[in-house]
């Protein structure tokens, strides 16, 4: 507790905040789904993005996966919000 965490745009910090508790994790949100930080392709062409780009999911949705682009540098190339059908599942992640 206590420690100071940043958010990030790329690079840039956009926001900062204090751990004032730490909880045990609940999966509750992602029961019959992919996991946080699975690797995944895209099936289909999306937002300008060709299809069989890979990409992390960093969040999930009722509906959609929020899946991130990364460089080889380590900046975020694209985010968005994505459709089960436009993806396809290649590691479970961690």
């Amino acid at each position: 507790m206590g420690d100071l965490i940043q958010m990030r745009d790329g690079r840039r910090v956009i926001g900062s905040a204090t751990v004032v508790e730490v909880v045990e994790p609940t999966n509750e949100h992602l029961i019959g789904r992919w996991p946080l930080f699975a690797t995944v392709r895209l099936r289909r062409e999306v937002d300008g993005v060709p299809a069989g780009t890979q990409g992390a999911v960093v969040d999930v949705y009722e509906d959609a996966y929020e899946v991130e682009i990364v460089s080889d540098a380590g900046e975020t190339l694209w985010l968005a919000a994505v459709a089960d059908d436009d993806l396809e599942l290649l590691d479970d992640g961690p």
